[in-house]
């Protein structure tokens, strides 16, 4: 059951780390357009994401 437990928050682990690479460079390409208005948007997601990533990484630790 731990071992299932670790593998699954390894998983959304590396899946929120993608997303926050994905998104991070979707900030940078929007603030370099110009277009504040999606830098905004990105900037938000990225920080809820950074967020559900911290979580997880403290929830794998206390699993491990």
């Amino acid at each position: 059951m731990v071992k299932a437990n670790v593998t699954l928050l390894e998983k959304e682990e590396a899946k929120y780390q993608g997303e926050t690479a994905d998104l991070a460079a979707k900030l940078k390409a929007a603030i370099q357009a110009g277009r504040d208005d999606l830098a905004g948007h990105f900037a938000v997601q990225l920080e809820q994401l950074k967020g559900a990533l911290a979580r997880t990484q403290g929830q794998l630790t206390t699993a491990r």
